[in-house]
């Protein structure tokens, strides 16, 4: 990357968080170049068929999925030295694939790790592990490179459970769908039905080089790119974690990386439907062509203009200030940074080309919750930056205004107004050195006591109309 080059990397990415986070630096210093990282099963018929049928809706919601890969290692050489050789080495395809195919992000994983008598190996060459994904997929994996008798393969048998049946893969040619039908138990069961699988033309390797050349030619991110696989390796490490203390682990690819800075889609539940709204703002960005667009959390979400929400608090001052604008509403309550990121990632800013762009983001990563750790102010300014790189490539001239978080709690000795503050400072610098603007207007929303008045936000957190006008009155000029 340093010489100028684009680059394939072999996984795992690398072989510890430092070594990852070193190169996670580096590509994001060059915007320009193409990195990607070689997880090659993810260019399989059986990968690409179970998510195509996934993505296709049959399935219905997902509720659990289960994993069986039995293999009798014979390989030798450094493999069989590994103290978890599975965790080590083969189950980078598996969690890879895991995301990959249901477009979620794990919540929680507990792994245990044996070694049967009769092993080959010196490590643990068997393992259990239980995962619980963002959207409340359950996973139950097994897997052992000392099995005996009836074996598989590297792709292992896989069951995924849905609203409207099962999925079932057989083995590495064999995919069967059983309809619900209401049975209660066998002999009643459904018929099956045999899905073709998808015949890809370049698989594993060559899959990876053909979407590789096909990033370079297209100027398109390459899938398996650097933000995408620190999610899968974080994801690896945390159960390599859990794996050696025989332990539940709580994560939010966090633990080893700025968790800011790893996209992942919905994490809390709110008032409303978070995939229905974003299918809603993917159809306004194309109905609307916006010239402004603002992009946040429920101080955003619930100040009004396209797409409709249920709640609007500010509908006067919207209309007052951006009613001869075509505006889009990218604000989304509960969001954290890495949900702006998923966002982003997923289509709600592409094809679009906003003059402005309005950016109030990171309160909720000053919360913890069972589903998401609390950030530190330097990891929330990172993040925070990510996004305006991020904007900026999708839009290399838009103007990009980032609010300073607005101050919450009643009184001034709220726990998380000293963190508010050290957090803008933070954006204040960024903000020079990456020339975006940065407006910080916290002091508007205080009383001469430095508390907050319930007039201008009802629950000290969130604007009234009065609150909103305040807001409105400051980004005004800039418009």
């Amino acid at each position: 990357m340093e010489a100028g080059k684009h680059v394939i990397c072999e996984k795992p990415l690398a072989e510890s968080d430092d070594s990852a986070r070193a190169i996670a630096e580096i590509v994001r210093a060059r915007p320009l170049q193409k990195f990607m990282v070689s997880q090659t099963r993810r260019f399989t018929n059986q990968v690409a068929t179970i998510k195509d049928f996934i993505d296709s809706g049959r399935l219905g919601a997902i509720d659990t999925i289960l994993f069986d890969h039995r293999v009798n290692y014979t390989g030798g050489g450094y493999r069989q030295r590994m103290d978890y050789p599975i965790l080590e080495d083969m189950i980078t395809h598996h969690l890879d694939g895991l995301r990959y195919i249901t477009g979620q992000e794990p919540v929680s994983v507990y792994v245990e790790s044996w070694n049967p008598a009769w092993s080959q190996f010196t490590g643990k060459a068997s393992n259990n592990m239980l995962v619980t994904m963002t959207g409340g997929i359950h996973v139950n994996y097994y897997a052992s490179w000392t099995s005996r008798g009836q074996v598989n393969s590297y792709d292992g048998l896989v069951k995924i459970v849905g609203r409207n049946g099962s999925l079932e893969l057989v083995d590495g040619d064999t995919l069967f769908f059983y309809p619900d039908t209401g049975a209660e138990q066998q002999p009643d069961c459904p018929k099956a039905e045999r899905i073709a699988m998808v015949d890809l033309h370049d698989k594993e390797i060559h899959g990876v080089i053909n979407a590789f050349l096909h990033a370079l030619e297209t100027n398109a991110v390459p899938p398996c790119n650097i933000e995408d696989n620190l999610k899968t390796f974080a994801f690896n490490c945390a159960v390599l974690e859990a794996g050696k203390t025989d332990a539940k682990k709580n994560l939010s690819l966090g633990g080893q990386f700025n968790s800011a800075l790893i996209s992942v889609p919905k994490l809390e539940e709110d008032c409303y439907d978070w995939y229905a709204r974003h299918e809603d703002v993917l159809r306004a960005g194309r109905k609307i062509d916006p010239e402004i667009v603002l992009i946040g959390d429920s101080i955003t979400h619930f100040w009004g203009g396209e797409p409709a929400s249920e709640t609007v608090r500010g509908p006067i001052s919207w209309q007052a200030t951006f009613g001869k604008y075509r505006t889009l509403n990218m604000g989304f309550g509960w969001d954290r940074i890495q949900n702006v990121l998923w966002r982003l990632e997923h289509g709600e800013f592409n094809g679009l080309a906003p003059h402005l762009v309005i950016l109030n983001i990171g309160i909720n990563n000053t919360s913890a919750t069972p589903n998401a750790r609390c950030n530190t102010p330097e990891e929330i300014a990172e993040g925070i930056s990510a996004i305006c790189c991020r904007l900026r490539k999708f839009a290399p001239n838009v103007s990009i205004i980032v609010m300073g978080l607005f101050p919450c709690g009643q009184y001034p000795a709220d726990e998380r107004r000293p963190l508010v503050a050290r957090i803008n400072r933070n954006l204040a610098a960024i903000a020079r050195e990456t020339g975006v603007t940065f407006l910080d207007i916290g002091h508007l929303f205080l009383e001469p006591d430095g508390s907050i008045s319930s007039e201008i936000m009802s629950d000290f957190t969130h604007p009234t109309e009065k609150g909103y006008m305040l807001w409105a009155k400051a980004i005004r000029p800039l418009l």
